[in-house]
């Protein structure tokens, strides 16, 4: 999922969500295992958005030297 989509801003207000209910219900193992998880989505969805920043700034790249 990348940023800016519903999709991405659905889940990341789901996470929130979670992580907000553990740590108002006390429950020290559930905040962590909910934030692990945050945290595990949020480096998959930067690492997808640095892909996309690559392949685009390669193919511009690229495009500039057939000029």
């Amino acid at each position: 999922l990348l940023p800016e989509s519903d999709t991405w801003h659905g889940r990341i207000s789901g996470e929130h969500e979670a992580i907000f209910a553990a740590v108002e219900a006390r429950d020290p193992e559930a905040a962590e295992a909910t934030m692990d998880r945050h945290v595990a989505n949020s480096d998959q969805g930067i690492r997808a958005v640095l892909e996309v920043i690559r392949r685009w700034s390669s193919r511009t790249a690229k495009s500039r030297k057939e000029e």
